[in-house]
């Protein structure tokens, strides 16, 4: 078979070629009507010029016919780093066109409903920058200066059905795919195509009418699946490198922007030049018809999103730093991403790309990989890599770069409509905003370096120091929601009962079905997957709602019999009332502030239709949600909603170190399969290659990462909520404090762990704690720990729940790896801790502590 080499710009098809190629198009000679693109410097790169199907042109304006007619196919060998520098180019470059907007759509494994949703809600912006004839910018060919990048994360992940929309488009052929160019594999395959064509949902080609204008599309397929920073990393060095556009809008699969979203995006950073990024109005999902309001966790969503547009954006762009631009629906100035730090070199101005706000996003790739050596800190931080690429965009050295709010730029977006996909995506969210906030207030000082004026610098430390109060009321909202539900289970009004009586077995009943449910939520935090287990999250949650309606009943009842005793006549001396101060009017003014912003905003809709789902769930967005992330900082994983979500406890693989064909893997035991179906405990086990496995653990830095700090966070969390626990302990039943002297350390004479093994299943195993003469009210660990000593209280207590639950052996075997680093406060010293645990598990596993653990020898 001959291949003819040609030139993309004088390549002409004609009907005939198109017809014989059409016909060919599954037999065994297809490629003998496609036509490849020579480069003489880089005479391995693999570039095809393939015709589409006659029917994709039949529909098609044969205005557009030449550019409509061939598909450009790219097998790209190299790291998108790269791209440019292997001479890999692009179709608007060879027709030199001038790119102004660059749109890219990261896609995982949506279905195809989804995609088409995305897609034609693009093609009705692209066409309304078409429709605005009188601007000296945009006007008829104004789809000649923007594209649309289409980026699908894996081969094995993407929607089979998205492939066949996009196929019928004419952006996609499986027959041209080359797995591999001489000795190099394929990284990505990338499709080139200036499409005229939709795809209904009922897989139908709607044909071309005059308001369907072409639309400039690259479609790239990852090979294989390496997260959503990856995919941005190949839009951003690889392709945008090459076209150079002026803004970046970033949308997620099943984001719709309205007709105009974009546009007003667009206006933005051309009022102003200091404006760097900028983001839009997003609104749940809701449906056509708006039925999904009726799912509680859809209508919470909107309430929230609703909540952020009016409060939290609207105030953050007055001051110029936005925390985060989302990344379902954003754009940047792409010379301010770029734009490296300007150093002086003996009076000359040099650039240093290593330094610009996108090199510092793209840490994130390299963090979550195995081969990171950042701390567990950092992987957290750049799980909203987002929020670390807004602070560097307003506190870049030597600018004055600001984020917008644009209210009129809308956009809808898909929520998680399962409890389970909602704990997963709010532990990412949750654990990123907390460690890159705290980054972001560290690093208050960039500030300073930067050319804000006077006012504008005021503006961004108060932003921080109300994040910073933001979070420590964040923090300690376990505490305070407690707090809160001791108090309003104690008020009474001159002998009047709320609960006619049964006060005391109502509060009791409470407070032992609350922290039960706490502890169940405890537990399942620390070693389980959420997507599993949603009826026990679904059950919690429904008893937080109904003793958050306890509270709110007891508060209203007070009010009430408050007000029937209280004389209206002396006007504001009813504030003098301590009750009626601090509780009924705080209480009332929450949604008092609510309503009044939500009119003023012109949106009291979602005040109708979602705040009562939103006051039953807040206890839950405390007791599940916070605790969730906090307990499972270790998992540094997406949380890709729709996808079968492991827990990194659950299966934790690491690839194989270089010249060793060694690796460590963390599995599930097959034996305990039924367990699993009955939703009995899970216990696991680790299986370690016999052969050089100290050279795993003190060669993978990752591991050494993980295993020691992850616990630390919950043990801080839990432990600084006692600092604001009150002693809730009847009268009867007040706290006592065990002799020391007669006792062993925490006034515990042994600590008694079961371990189940494939050989051991059954087999209980005692430490023998030493006896501390040393008189001491508190004890600190070699971990950090503070620990109150022999502390007996009552069942109810809050503060010796918590601590059964911290130091439970149960939940310890749970989190192997966390565990491990727990025993450390049975050994008087390394060396002796070492050996008494190694003659335990050389029992279970036949392998030498030493060499398990031989970070501790160090």
């Amino acid at each position: 078979m001959e291949i003819n080499p040609v030139n993309s710009e004088e390549f002409i098809v004609t009907s005939d070629k198109l017809d014989t190629f059409f016909n060919n198009l599954h037999s065994d000679n297809y490629q003998d009507n496609i036509y490849t693109e020579q480069n003489p410097l880089f005479p391995n790169n693999y570039v095809i010029l393939s015709p589409v199907p006659t029917k994709i042109l039949q529909i098609s304006n044969l205005e557009y016919f030449a550019e409509s007619s061939v598909l450009r196919y790219t097998s790209c060998t190299c790291d998108p780093d790269y791209y440019v520098s292997n001479g890999y180019n692009l179709r608007q470059n060879i027709l030199n066109r001038e790119t102004k907007i660059f749109i890219v759509v990261t896609m995982y494994n949506e279905n195809y409903t989804l995609f088409n949703r995305t897609y034609h809600s693009l093609v009705k912006n692209i066409n309304y920058f078409c429709s605005r004839n009188k601007s000296r910018t945009w006007g008829k060919d104004a789809w000649k200066k923007i594209v649309i990048c289409i980026v699908a994360d894996g081969v094995d992940k993407i929607n089979k059905n998205v492939l066949n929309v996009l196929g019928m488009m004419g952006v996609y052929q499986d027959l041209v795919i080359k797995e591999s160019t001489g000795n190099r594999k394929t990284q990505a395959h990338i499709f080139e195509y200036t499409s005229q064509v939709i795809v209904s949902d009922k897989y139908e080609l709607n044909k071309f009418s005059d308001e369907t204008l072409p639309v400039q599309i690259i479609f790239c397929l990852k090979v294989k699946n390496k997260k959503k920073i990856n995919s941005h990393r190949w839009f951003f060095n690889a392709f945008a490198s090459l076209l150079n556009p002026t803004i970046c809008v970033l949308v997620d699969v099943g984001t719709m922007p309205s007709e105009k979203s974009i546009y007003n995006l667009w206006k933005a950073f051309k009022k102003d030049t200091n404006v760097v990024g900028a983001c839009g109005e997003i609104s749940a999902d809701l449906g056509r018809w708006r039925q999904k309001i009726f799912n509680p966790l859809v209508a919470i969503q909107n309430f929230e999103y609703k909540v952020s547009n009016i409060f939290d954006k609207p105030l953050e762009s007055v001051l110029g730093y936005i925390t985060v631009l989302p990344g379902a629906f954003s754009a940047y100035r792409y010379s301010a991403l770029v734009e490296g730090s300007i150093e002086k070199d003996e009076g000359k101005l040099e650039s240093n790309l290593d330094n610009s706000p996108l090199s510092v996003y793209f840490k994130g790739e390299t963090i979550h990989s195995s081969n990171g050596t950042d701390s567990i800190f950092a992987a957290n931080m750049y799980l909203a890599e987002d929020r670390i690429l807004c602070y560097e965009l307003i506190a870049k050295k030597g600018k004055k770069y600001v984020l917008k709010y644009v209210k009129n730029a809308k956009a809808y977006t898909d929520v998680p409509e399962n409890i389970g996909e909602l704990i997963v995506q709010r532990r990412r969210w949750l654990n990123g905003s907390l460690f890159a906030m705290t980054y972001a207030i560290f690093n208050f000082y960039k500030i300073f370096l930067t050319n804000h004026s006077f006012l504008r610098i005021i503006f961004l430390i108060f932003e921080l120091c109300y994040q910073l109060i933001n979070q420590l009321f964040t923090w300690f909202s376990l505490a305070n929601w407690y707090l809160a539900f001791d108090f309003f289970t104690r008020l009474k009004v001159k002998e009047k009962d709320p609960f006619f009586g049964y006060k005391e077995y109502v509060v009791d009943l409470l407070k032992s079905v609350y922290l039960l449910c706490l502890v169940i939520v405890i537990v399942l935090s620390l070693g389980n997957n959420p997507t599993s287990s949603q009826f026990v999250y679904t059950s919690c949650t429904l008893v937080f709602a109904i003793v958050f309606l306890v509270m709110i009943y007891s508060s209203v009842y007070t009010t009430i019999q408050k007000l029937l005793v209280s004389d209206f006549s002396s006007g504001f001396d009813l504030l003098n009332d301590a009750y009626l101060r601090d509780v009924a009017v705080s209480a009332t003014s929450i949604f008092g502030i609510h309503l009044v912003s939500s009119i003023i905003y012109g949106e009291p809709w979602h005040m109708l239709t979602c705040f009562f789902q939103y006051i039953l769930w807040a206890p839950a967005n405390i007791n599940v949600l916070t605790i969730y992330a906090l307990c499972n900082t270790h998992d540094v994983s997406w949380g890709t909603k729709g996808e079968d979500y492991t827990n990194n406890i659950d299966t934790l693989y690491l690839k194989p170190l270089k010249n060793t064909g060694d690796f460590l893997k963390r599995t599930k035991d097959p034996k305990l399969k039924a367990a699993d179906t009955t939703k009995e405990e899970k216990f696991f086990r680790r299986t370690l290659n016999e052969d050089k496995k100290s050279d795993i653990i003190n060669n993978c830095p990752y591991i050494k990462a993980i295993i020691v700090p992850t616990t630390r966070p919950v043990e801080y969390f839990f432990y600084s909520l006692l600092l604001e626990m009150p002693d809730d302990s009847p009268n009867d039943h007040q706290p006592q404090f065990v002799n020391r002297e007669t006792s062993g350390r925490f006034g515990i004479k042994k600590i008694e762990s079961q371990y189940r093994t494939d050989k051991f299943q059954n087999e209980n195993i005692e430490f023998n704690i030493q006896n501390d003469t040393k008189k001491k009210p508190y004890s600190i660990t070699r971990s950090g720990r503070v620990v109150p000593l022999g502390l007996k209280q009552s069942p109810f207590t809050f503060t010796k729940v918590l601590h059964q639950v911290l130091t439970c052996e149960r939940v310890q075997e749970i989190r192997i790896a966390a565990y491990l680093d727990n025993l450390l406060i049975l050994g008087e010293s390394k060396k002796k801790y070492v050996e008494n645990t190694s003659k335990i598990f050389q029992k279970l596993s036949n392998v030498d502590l030493k060499t398990k653990l031989g970070r501790h020898s160090n």
